[in-house]
């Protein structure tokens, strides 16, 4: 019994020194650091710049182009009021002649809705677009 016991002794203490051996060797591993010294070679006298000019450059040419789109807006904005302005003498010229010949302003559109309560309304002309025979 005796030799039994022992046997496990040894037995227990080698798979223990196995166990242990093998987490030193296996284990979680320590974070290596790696060093890199660049070699680069630049002439003497050298400084890396940005060109400067090459960039007022191209914001001289934005600055033009955004100028341009201004001055393109606000002639089409002139040109929008004077034919709103054309078309305002206009309205007022036609009632007067449909007040002076008699004739009564068309009614308002009529909005019917549909079943549906999600559908947009259908517009309906309360007068015919063409003349009835």
């Amino acid at each position: 019994m005796k030799t039994k016991l022992n046997r496990l002794v040894v037995l227990a203490v080698l798979t223990c020194v196995t166990v242990a051996a093998w987490y030193a060797w296996a284990g979680p591993r320590r974070a290596e650091t790696y060093e890199i010294h660049p070699n680069v070679s630049v002439p003497f006298g050298y400084t890396p710049t940005i060109d400067n000019y090459r960039l007022v450059d191209l914001v001289e040419e934005l600055i033009a182009q955004n100028n341009d789109t201004a001055n393109q807006l606000a002639y089409i904005s002139e040109k929008l009021d004077s034919l709103d302005a054309k078309l305002t003498g206009l309205t007022r010229r036609m009632a007067r002649i449909e007040r002076a010949l008699g004739i009564q302003p068309p009614p308002p559109p009529v909005v019917a809705r549909q079943g549906e309560p999600n559908q947009p309304p259908v517009l309906r002309q309360p007068y015919p677009l063409t003349p009835q025979r």
